[in-house]
This record gives C-alpha cells, structure tokens and sequence, in this order.
C-alpha cells in the first residue's frame, strides 16, 4: 500500500471511482487497575502502539506517562505548492466502539491522565473537572478518554439492549456491506501528498447504495463477502447538501471543516460545535445519532496498489453532554420507563469526565462524556441526492438489527422508513 505521494501512487487514483459517527451497538465492568508502565516520545511504535488515537501528536506527559494527546492547530504542517488533486470521496466501511477493549480507543482530550493504567500511580485523583459523583472516572491506556466506551463494554451483557434492541457492531458492519446506510466524506482541495496545510472535508449522510449487495447477514461467514465497489453510487441525503457545487459530484454539506489539514499522511478535521452524525433510513434501529458537544476526525490516507484510496486508523473523539446522549437514545426508540433507558441514564448521572466547552477547571463540575469511535473507510462514488424522512423519537424498532427482515434485497430507506411510521 502507498501513501500519498509515494512512489507508485498516481493522481488519477484521487477522482471518485469504484465511505461518524456513533453507533449505540454493544452498551460489563469497570477495569481494575494495572501494572504501570513509563514511556516517552522515543518509544512509539515500540510500547506504545501507533493507531486507535495515538499518532505524531502523541507525547510524554508528567506525571512520566506517554499520553495519546489529540492532534491540535499548532501541528498544521507549512504551506505547500503542489497542485490540488480532484476531489475524493470515501464511504465507510467498518466501525469499532471501545467493547471491552475500550481502553485502548481514543484520544487524552483533555491533557490529564486520570489513573491510566499505563501511568505511575499518583495519591491523587488527577482530572479536568470535579467528579460528579464518589468516584472519578478512569482514563484509558496512556491517558485515552472515552467514557462512551466503557459504557458500551458495561452494557454489552444486557439482554434487554442487546436483544429487544437488537444492538450488534457486528450486525451493523454487515449492514455497511450490504450497503443499506452509510456517510460519505468528500476530501477536497488536496494537494495528495502526506502534508497539505489546509484542505476542505465534507460529510454527507446516505440511505444506502443506489443498488446494494444481496448476501445474509445471518450467516457465520458474512465477512468473507466483498465489501461495496469504488464504482457503486451512494444516494445522498438531500437536505444535507447546499449549493450546487463546482466541479464536483455533489454540493457542500451542512457538516464540515473548510480548514482540514493532512501531516504525516493522516487527514486531521475538526468538527463544528454539536454536530450530529446519523446513520438514515434502514438501520436507524442500531445506530444512534450521536451529538457532539466538540469533536475531531482523523485517519491515515493510503493508496492500494489496486489504485482505491481508503483511510486507516480513523478516529473520531469528542464530547457529548448528558442531555445529546439521552436524545439520541430516545432517536432508536429507547425512553423513559424503559430498563435500557434508566441503564444509561444512571451512569451518564455519575460518568461525566470532561467540560463541554473544551476547558479544563478542576473547580468546575463535569458535564460532558468523552467519545472514541474507530472507523476505516474506502473510496465511494457518489450519487444521487434523495428526501430522506426524519426519524422519529420512541418509534419501536424495525427488522433485526435495523436490516430489513428481508435483507437480501436492498429497499428504499425512505420507503422503508415511512412504511414503519405508519406511512403508505
């Protein structure tokens, strides 16, 4: 595989050919503490492994700990002349939430390291706010923060979530296969080397591909089968668009970073205040439209030698309030009376660990929760733009694990989704 700018990477592998996020999948324990370890800047990649959140930002921290760190404004690499290549569109095509490995998932968004277990152990409770409960809540490994994912490891037991609710990243990530629902990024003005000072990245939400795969979901082996092509249209959520656009497939979206920059080949973006991502049509039954306070998006660029760009160790990390995270529950019909429901809403109560506003003050409560989503995606085409029906709030969930009981067949999201409302 090349990177950008490598040799054997053409500039006619950046057009569009042949795509984050949340997902409430797998809602068991909190981790107890474990041996501490010391590294510094020299040893990443060797103990501290490079990918999930840690990258050329990553650095030792005091008290002698390396911390993931999160990519910022001051790593913007120097203006360059190269020419831009054509616009690129990328579709997912994997998702990962912490699980029981939601140690290892994130960013340190906050620059403290609260008890990590690859930290020396400190008489104090080091954190960016006060607590708002009896006890702090823990960071991940080397400083990592994501509450959302520890949330999603304790909850994974649940019959009531896994079951009636039919909450499954393994379910969904068969779903991006079939192509019933997806995002698109579109990356432009890039000049497709490994440093680009400033570059536009659109997202798009997309009811699924114009004509979808037709495997089973059901079957053990559902992974073996071929992802979606670099040529396959996506339909594109209309009211997500603005403009016409120029020179391009489609136009401007309502969520984007006209300042992106790439460095060392990872694609750095930073998310406008209480973004939403949401997956439409059918699989909103397993997908929650997570709401971020703050947030940033980042991923490795890379060239197959088939010529498809796809972007690796993607990462999306932010905050969430509270309030955002129990309305997007609501969004996949979980409410108030509901075990599910009163699950998360006791532990958001006692596991907010950042501010919302992106300060630390350790005289100030915790209002927010700390989000880490791991992604990959690959080269897209995009579509054409379609009316999508808006969700609506407490419905009962549709199919198994938001795929069409008949989910050899691809359908219409809209459709779909007005035919579960109710609608003709």
């Amino acid at each position: 595989m090349y990177p950008f700018g490598a040799p054997g990477y053409s500039r006619a592998v950046a057009r569009p050919r042949l795509t984050i996020v949340a997902v409430l999948a797998s809602i068991a324990a909190l981790t107890s503490a474990w041996a501490c370890n010391v590294y510094d800047a020299s040893l990443v990649g060797e103990k501290a492994p490079q990918g999930a959140g840690i990258g050329f930002w990553s650095a030792s921290e005091p008290p002698n700990c390396f911390s993931a760190k999160v990519p910022s404004e001051k790593d913007r690499p120097a203006p360059s002349s190269a020419k831009d290549v054509a616009p690129i569109f990328l579709a997912l095509d994997s998702i990962q939430l912490g699980g029981q490995n939601w140690a290892k998932l994130g960013f340190d968004l906050d620059g403290t390291c609260t008890r990590s277990d690859t930290c020396e152990p400190s008489s104090e409770a080091l954190s960016s706010c006060k607590a708002n409960g009896p006890n702090v809540p823990v960071d991940g490994d080397y400083c990592r923060d994501n509450a959302f994912g520890l949330l999603a490891f304790t909850a994974s037991t649940s019959d009531d979530a896994t079951q009636k609710y039919n909450l499954s990243v393994d379910r969904f990530n068969c779903a991006l296969k079939l192509g019933f629902s997806n995002y698109l990024v579109r990356i432009s003005g890039y000049n497709g080397t490994e440093n680009d000072d400033t570059l536009r990245v659109d997202f798009y939400p997309s009811p699924g591909l114009e004509q979808g795969a037709t495997f089973d979901c059901s079957s053990p082996n559902w992974a073996k089968n071929p992802a979606f092509l670099a040529n396959q249209p996506w339909k594109i959520q209309d009211d997500a668009v603005v403009g016409a656009g120029e020179g391009t497939a489609v136009g401007n979206s309502t969520l984007a970073d006209p300042r992106a920059f790439v460095r060392n080949g990872y694609l750095v973006a930073t998310l406008p205040v209480n973004s939403t991502f949401a997956f439409p049509g059918s699989l909103t039954a397993s997908v929650i439209p997570l709401t971020f306070s703050r947030a940033i998006f980042t991923g490795r660029l890379v060239t197959a030698r088939d010529g498809v760009v796809t972007l690796q160790d993607g990462l999306i990390g932010g905050r969430s309030t509270p309030a955002q995270l129990l309305e997007s529950v609501r969004q996949i019909g979980i409410c108030e009376g509901d075990q599910t429901f009163t699950f998360v809403q006791n532990y958001l109560d006692t596991n907010v660990d950042l501010l919302a506003d992106g300060t630390n003050d350790g005289n100030r409560v915790c209002d927010s929760v700390s989000v880490g989503v791991g992604f990959t995606a690959r080269q897209a085409t995009p579509g054409k733009r379609v009316a999508v029906a808006k969700e609506v709030p407490c419905r009962t969930p549709v199919g198994d694990a938001g795929v069409p009981v008949d989910a050899g067949v691809p359908v219409d999201a809209a459709a779909h989704d007005a035919a579960a409302d109710g609608g003709p």
